[in-house]
């Protein structure tokens, strides 16, 4: 096919635009640096937009803009796409002293989900989705570990000044019948 793109640059020198063979602006880039794909005013440093609604006032820290919602119930989605093998893929949480510090992490060959906190294993979802806490393979549906000192599982309950609730911890059956139940009373 035999496709020409337009350049096209505004008097008012504030931005200029890609356009397609019918004249759709498809890509904006702003005088200030903004970039725009599928919008003319992108709202932060790269604004793509498939589908434009309303947006919400955006965060100062806020760098992308990913957007989807011109016609009301749509979902958006953003896909990281790893390789094969032994290969994952990772969203990396960082500062200027650790570029992953922080961490959700998939791996691929496993099928497992970690989530890292202070450069640490946190949280493991495993392929049979078990829940390891405290950078512990699960073994159950449920895994604490504590290395340092003895594991603990606590289960509070809300108050007010005028109401106190109870603390409940209970064991099902698969019939959902009571076999282990603890409450504790507030006296």
């Amino acid at each position: 096919s035999d496709t020409k793109w337009t350049l096209r640059t505004y008097a008012s020198g504030e931005r200029f635009g890609f356009l397609d063979t019918n004249f759709q602006e498809r890509l904006s880039i702003l005088q200030d640096g903004r970039v725009g794909i599928g919008t003319t005013i992108p709202q932060k440093a790269l604004h793509v937009a498939v589908s434009q609604g309303a947006i919400p006032t955006l965060f100062s820290g806020t760098v992308a803009v990913f957007q989807r919602n011109g016609l009301g119930a749509e979902a958006s989605e953003i896909s990281i796409i790893g390789g094969e093998g032994t290969a994952w893929s990772a969203v990396n949480f960082g500062d200027k002293d650790d570029e992953d510090i922080g961490k959700i992490l998939y791996n691929h060959t496993s099928n497992f989900i970690q989530i890292f906190t202070n450069a640490s294993e946190a949280i493991r979802i495993n392929n049979t989705q078990y829940v390891g806490i405290g950078g512990v393979d699960p073994q159950y549906q449920l895994h604490l570990k504590n290395s340092s000192e003895n594991t603990t599982l606590n289960i509070s309950a809300g108050q007010s000044a005028t109401t106190h609730k109870n603390p409940t911890l209970r064991f099902h059956a698969e019939r959902d019948t009571v076999r282990f139940y603890i409450q504790l009373n507030r006296l």
